[in-house]
């Protein structure tokens, strides 16, 4: 029953149910009221639920109830309101859901357990889903989202939209491409491309995930995205070592031509110095020394050009 104030009163009747759970007998709980098994501390306000109960009829609410061994029972209630012989009266149906209250604390756990390992992996671990009629959403996203794309977790879990504004704008199409080919053929995603956020340096970013198709049609892909900005550098400061080590190739096959070249002429102008001087030596003409002594001198010239 209702007091005058419409606060609980005194139980009417109860079933076996509730005795059972309560540890009470019938009799017992018959002497009591509604807050006589609440825990101390179940944080409910009785004021509040009857107002609730006076606007609406009825209201649903989860407490704590107390057994007569003070033990903590968890319970989902139902109170509506009816008239019993005249008087206002309030129907409570209590559910146990300590099994419901537990699992929940193990999703709870494993949710922080999962969370906290994935905040200490490198890059962004993920689920993207695409929808029968081509729009995307985001279910899960880690910490790392923040990292690569400069969004919180929460930021991007109702579009790809605002990721794709930090995508250069080339590389959307050849992203948008690949997932069309990954959902065609069920195969995975794998892509590189190019992020660019507000203020800060050109970053490259590998995606890589699996799809699944769903009941509904839909196609889930799980995979992660990893910052490779170094790995990048590194390859185009590989390949421009490449091209300076290919260049000193092509120069010392060069000297190693013109030094083998400039051996053999220096034999021929060798030969022709050798034997202007020996002409030299016999010629009693002044104007054929004179040519001689042209070709000798020009002979020196060629040998300190070599050299």
């Amino acid at each position: 029953l209702l007091t005058e104030d419409n606060l609980p009163g005194h139980f009417i009747e109860v079933n076996d149910m509730a005795c059972k759970k309560l540890g009470y007998s019938r009799q017992e709980l018959l002497q009591l009221t509604p807050r006589d098994i609440s825990a101390p501390d179940d944080g409910m306000n009785p004021v509040e639920i009857r107002n609730k109960l006076l606007a609406h009829g009825s209201t649903l609410f989860e407490t704590m109830h107390l057994t007569k061994e003070g033990q903590l029972i968890p319970v989902e209630s139902h109170i509506r309101l009816l008239d019993y012989d005249g008087q206002r009266a309030v129907l409570s149906i209590a559910r146990d859901i300590t099994e419901r209250k537990q699992a929940e604390e193990a999703l709870r756990k494993r949710d922080t357990q999962f969370a906290n390992m994935t905040s200490n992996v490198p890059g962004m671990l993920y689920q993207f889903q695409m929808k029968p009629d081509g729009t995307f959403s985001v279910p899960y996203s880690s910490s790392g989202t923040n990292d690569i794309f400069g969004f919180l977790p929460e930021e991007v879990l109702d579009s790809f939209d605002p990721i794709f504004k930090v995508i250069f704008s080339e590389d959307q199409n050849k992203i948008k491409q690949t997932i069309n080919e990954s959902a065609k053929n069920l195969l995975p995603w794998i892509c590189e491309y190019r992020v660019q956020l507000p203020g800060k340096p050109v970053k490259w970013v590998y995606g890589n995930s699996i799809p699944k198709k769903m009941a509904d049609g839909s196609i889930v892909w799980s995979g992660y995205n990893m910052d490779i900005t170094e790995r990048k550098k590194s390859e185009e400061e590989k390949i421009k070592a490449q091209k300076i080590a290919e260049e000193h190739k092509k120069l010392a096959l060069v000297g190693q031509v013109a030094g083998k070249m400039a051996h053999d002429f220096n034999n021929i102008l060798g030969i022709i110095m050798g034997n202007t001087e020996l002409s030299l030596m016999d010629c009693k003409d002044e104007e054929t020394k004179k040519t001689l002594e042209l070709i000798f001198e020009q002979t020196i010239r060629g040998k300190n050009l070599t050299k």
